[in-house]
């Protein structure tokens, strides 16, 4: 008698779902990390931090608050840095929904890449990019255990 166990798609499976949850944790924890790194003046930038994925899409919320703390900040008279009294908040887009397994991390207002990578008048003020290093580690680690785990 000779009995074959092919657990290779059971694996697969298995795989998909626990790299797409640590997929799903790290943007989470870049959307954190990323708020707390960013420089507020009105508020309005770190309120656009939102996380997009397959099940997710919190740019409605984030592009609503985003746009409330532009709104007190005027009403209170602060002017943002760099842009007139009456200035109207820019926001990107909605971004496309990714596949399952990916997610975005994306800033909903326009300036935000000023802010990151700086212009020729505002020196950078990364606040993205070091969210990403921070959490790359901690990624990593989780990938690699749920792989640890699926083939068990």
């Amino acid at each position: 008698a000779h009995v074959t166990l092919n657990k290779i798609p059971a694996i697969r499976r298995i795989l998909a779902d626990l790299i797409d949850a640590k997929v799903r944790e790290a943007a989470f924890e870049i959307e954190k990390r990323a708020k707390e790194n960013t420089p507020v003046d009105t508020g309005a930038l770190r309120n656009s931090i939102h996380v997009v994925t397959d099940r997710d899409d919190g740019y409605a919320e984030a592009v609503a608050s985003a746009e409330a703390a532009h709104e007190s900040a005027l009403a209170a008279g602060k002017t943002p840095k760099g842009r007139s009294a009456s200035s109207e908040l820019r926001l990107f887009p909605e971004p496309t929904k990714p596949k399952a397994g990916e997610a975005i991390v994306a800033v909903g207002v326009e300036y935000g890449i000023d802010v990151e990578r700086g212009t020729v008048r505002q020196a950078p003020q990364p606040f993205l990019t070091p969210a990403v290093e921070q959490a790359r580690p901690l990624f990593k680690n989780a990938v690699a255990s749920a792989v640890r785990e699926a083939v068990r």
